[in-house]
């Protein structure tokens, strides 16, 4: 099965940067289909994720808390993934995360590696 995280309508529980590492927790969509998640039938989710992001060379001064993500998108070399995030990631070609906020703030965070790591429970939506 295939699986991805959509920003869209997940929820940006905190957010903090320091010593060159942001660390954001969501309560994250999760899509998984047997095709491509987030277009073809399968099921969704939401669940606890964990981005971590190292060598932090651009991030915000601000920490949120409690924020509606309305989209976003990830840059890895030329590769970029449009509210999409394939699981699992754990990628060490630059990238860059953005995030958009439901308050207007644009929230763009530019590492080394970037890593998802997903909570044990898991919360179905209906279809």
């Amino acid at each position: 099965m295939n699986q991805a995280l959509e920003l869209h309508h997940s929820l940006l529980l905190r957010s903090a940067c320091d010593g060159g590492m942001a660390r954001l927790t969501l309560q994250a969509i999760i899509h998984e289909s047997w095709g491509t998640p987030g277009v073809d039938p399968g099921e969704v989710w939401l669940q606890m994720a964990q981005i971590t992001m190292t060598g932090v060379t651009s991030a915000p001064f601000k920490s949120f808390e409690n924020e509606t993500i309305s989209g976003g998108s990830l840059r890895i070399g030329r590769r970029i993934e449009e509210n999409i995030l394939p699981l699992p990631i754990h990628h060490t070609d630059s990238p860059e995360l953005i995030l958009n906020l439901a308050s207007c703030f644009r929230l763009s965070i530019v590492g080394t590696t970037i890593q998802i790591e997903l909570g044990s429970t898991r919360q179905y939506l209906q279809p």
